[in-house]
């Protein structure tokens, strides 16, 4: 974990603390942008929106975020879900960054039962509404393991190309529901949501359930960082590709 300092760098996450001016901001999570010397204050991107606030390093903190630095990032696997934020152009190095971050308390979810983890989604980044895209794959799995959560009416958060990747590389079939011209913006979230086949019959009944991956499993950030990543990949639009057929929707590698 990383320790709670005085100092920061551009694209650590934190969450805003102590503001006595305007309080409705604490304990929100933000990204940094930047430092402003003449300020003595960092410039943070809050979860939702585009305006920037600047706020003194003691009102921030990094405690209870893993950042890529640490070792847990690559080691600690309890994760079933990873929450992406919107890159960050670092500029002494032109280096991007994409800040995420996976929550052990997110509450998990039945078939038909969502609102317990809408509600914690809302209240930790203010999202006004939790919408999702299914069908996210992993690299060299035959069926999707995954699926997307946004929030389908923010329009002034900056775009989340990393997200948008994901979403643009899955099936046609799993986006009829939303406009073709839909940009992701803001805070994004993988969740884990292995799929299901069910078999039919010759009389029409359902037959046989096929689980297609443990719903037990569990992931470290570096793996979950790597599914983000893939989906900017030539591996990617091949898999997917490959996969954009009805019977592989249905029976995968079978």
């Amino acid at each position: 974990m990383v320790s709670n300092m005085t100092s920061f760098s551009v694209g650590d996450l934190v969450r805003i603390q102590g503001l006595q001016g305007k309080p409705e901001w604490n304990s929100q999570i933000g990204v940094v942008m930047g430092y402003h010397d003449n300020q003595d204050r960092y410039e943070i991107l809050p979860s939702r929106g585009k305006k920037t606030l600047a706020i003194k390093a003691i009102n921030l903190t990094n405690q209870g975020f893993i950042a890529s630095k640490d070792p847990d990032f690559g080691q600690k696997r309890a994760f079933d879900n990873l929450f992406v934020w919107p890159s960050v152009q670092r500029k002494e190095d032109e280096k991007t960054i994409i800040p995420v971050q996976g929550f052990l308390d997110l509450p998990e979810t039945s078939r038909f039962d969502w609102e317990d983890q809408d509600n914690y989604i809302r209240n930790l980044l203010k999202w006004k509404s939790v919408d999702n895209i299914g069908g996210v794959e992993e690299h060299g799995r035959d069926k999707a393991t995954f699926m997307l959560l946004f929030d389908g009416s923010d329009g002034t958060s900056p775009i989340n190309h990393a997200a948008q990747s994901m979403m643009d590389s899955v099936p046609n079939y799993k986006k009829s529901s939303h406009p073709k011209d839909l940009k992701l913006r803001g805070v994004c979230v993988l969740t884990y949501s292995p799929t299901k086949s069910t078999l039919m019959s010759s009389s029409g009944f359902e037959s046989q359930q096929m689980v297609e991956s443990n719903p037990d499993r569990r992931f470290t950030h570096q793996q979950l960082y790597d599914i983000v990543k893939f989906h900017s990949s030539d591996a990617a639009k091949k898999q997917y590709k490959a996969h954009d057929n009805p019977l592989h929707r249905v029976f995968g590698g079978l």
